[in-house]
């Protein structure tokens, strides 16, 4: 196993460093990438086509960094290690070199040099699932008139709007703390942490019904006792 190995691609302006090699059966060395992620996101995911499919746009550019790992190593395979952040669990996911699609991302890399050295920029295209989310959007400004779009002007809304936005980092905060707990708790029936009561029960369907499938998940309720 080689470590920390730093990778330099100049015509492409291209640098990075993987995690790590590793020999698998005594073969090749072949990159290996490590991420840690939430236990939702760890479950949606077990193939390279998950992270292609995936809705959130962070995760389907991992697998363009392994195809310039491969690229830049000459090799045909590398390997991803995925590290579920609350319960530590593993998981292996096989990556593949696939030539057009590396090749679609050398193509990209080679406009934004072109527009660097030329001191100019891309014609902005709006996407509906990147730039709602992009922290350059104010800067880029994307149009986005079209048929299917109204323009309104409602001041109070727009108030409401700005508002839901400064929340908007709480509620995420709490969606994982929420998730990270119930994951950590699941299976507990009975316990007591600080001011806190933990209680659960699993609920379970059979699958009497023909049309349901069987199911069981874990129903926690959490209560302040102090």
């Amino acid at each position: 196993m080689e470590q920390q190995r730093p990778f330099n691609w100049p015509k492409f302006q291209l640098t990075g460093s993987i995690d790590a090699k590793i020999s698998i059966n005594g073969s090749k060395l072949i990159p290996l990438e490590i991420k840690s992620m939430s236990p939702f996101t760890f479950s949606s995911v077990s193939s390279e086509d998950d992270f292609l499919k995936s809705k959130y746009t962070y995760m389907r550019k991992y697998p363009a960094q392994l195809q310039l790992y491969m690229l830049m190593d000459n090799s045909e395979e590398s390997l991803m290690i995925l590290k579920n952040k609350v319960n530590g669990a593993l998981k292996e996911i096989p990556f593949h070199l696939n030539y057009e699609y590396a090749e679609g991302i050398l193509k990209r890399l080679e406009e934004v040099n072109a527009h660097v050295a030329r001191g100019t920029e891309p014609e902005a295209v709006w996407l509906d699932d990147t730039c709602p989310d992009c922290p350059f959007l104010h800067i880029c400004h994307p149009p986005r008139e079209g048929k299917e779009i109204q323009m309104i002007d409602d001041p109070n809304l727009e108030i409401k709007l700005d508002r839901r936005e400064e929340l908007k980092p709480l509620a995420d905060e709490y969606k994982n703390l929420d998730e990270e707990i119930k994951e950590i708790i699941k299976g507990r029936e009975k316990i007591v942490i600080g001011n806190w009561l933990i209680t659960g029960k699993w609920i379970e369907n059979k699958g009497g019904i023909k049309e349901i499938k069987p199911y069981k998940y874990w129903l926690p309720s959490i209560k302040k006792i102090a």
